[in-house]
């Protein structure tokens, strides 16, 4: 195209010449030498200027539509480009998020882990995600147990397996809408025995009472907690008054009793539901999977 519009360019520019304006008109002066009495000619060629002029005209003319269209010929950015751009900034943006949220629930599992044995750390974790109100599903298979949380934005969930005869547990953010997934892996110690059998009713339960510790109605009185536990996340603290269990009053049961029901209701990985209230508090109602 500029080839063209050069070389028309040109060919108007010498035409525009030509035939832009008249030809010159030459006016005859005749003088005659005093001397030699010899005539001597005199052209006035003021009418060249405009003839010139015109043809520098259609030039200046042309030379504006050459530029024109070479600025028109510049590459534009669609619209359609301009948001591939934006989302593959955003997805940059979320593969780092992914990477430093995989880093630090890995560090959490490992945590849960190395206090209350392979599988009671997803069940923890489940614990404290519903407690924020996140969707959860819990998979105790053996010898891969997986936790799958959701509910975060842009679609990010959050997938932890842990392989109890391998000794591994895996934290994976995914963002499937930005082709986002980022895993961090860790080892630990692997028991020699499951961890079912190791465990009393207090640890599978993650607190503890006493049967001569009790309040002025016969309920029971929690004395300890254990750190970053299920019971914990769902809010028991040491002097928590724990009326019911599953709706059974702890008045009316021995401690015996309560951990031979928790143990009954672990093998099956069974959801609890505790009553209980803190420091005179009213009375709230949790869930707590064993």
């Amino acid at each position: 195209m500029k080839k063209i519009v050069s070389a028309l360019l040109i060919v108007f520019t010498t035409a525009g010449a030509a035939f832009a304006m008249p030809p010159p008109r030459y006016h005859h002066h005749v003088h005659y030498h005093h001397e030699y009495r010899r005539p001597i000619y005199y052209h006035n060629s003021s009418d060249s200027t405009g003839w010139f002029l015109g043809g520098l005209g259609a030039g200046i003319l042309l030379t504006a539509i050459l530029s024109n269209n070479s600025s028109n010929s510049q590459p534009h950015h669609t619209q359609a480009e301009r948001e591939k751009e934006q989302i593959a900034a955003k997805a940059a943006q979320i593969r780092s998020a992914a990477k430093q949220t995989a880093s630090l629930q890995s560090s959490q599992l490992m945590t849960q882990i190395s206090q209350s044995g392979a599988e009671n750390a997803l069940k923890n974790m489940e614990n404290y995600w519903k407690g924020q109100s996140h969707p959860t599903y819990l998979d105790l298979s053996r010898p891969v147990s997986v936790l799958k949380v959701s509910g975060f934005q842009d679609d990010l969930n959050i997938v932890y397996t842990v392989n109890a005869d391998m000794g591994s547990a895996t934290v994976t953010v995914n963002a499937l809408n930005f082709d986002v997934s980022e895993s961090v892996s860790a080892q630990f110690a692997v028991s020699s025995a499951p961890q079912e059998m190791q465990k009393s009713g207090a640890q599978i339960a993650g607190f503890s009472v006493s049967e001569g510790v009790r309040n002025v109605e016969g309920f029971l009185i929690v004395q300890e907690v254990a750190k970053a536990s299920a019971a914990a996340y769902a809010g028991l603290k040491p002097g928590s008054v724990m009326r019911k269990i599953d709706g059974n009053s702890t008045a009316a049961a021995s401690v015996e009793q309560l951990w031979s029901y928790i143990k009954r209701r672990a093998e099956t990985n069974s959801i609890i539901n505790i009553t209980f209230a803190n420091g005179g508090g009213k009375a709230k109602t949790v869930q707590i999977r064993l």
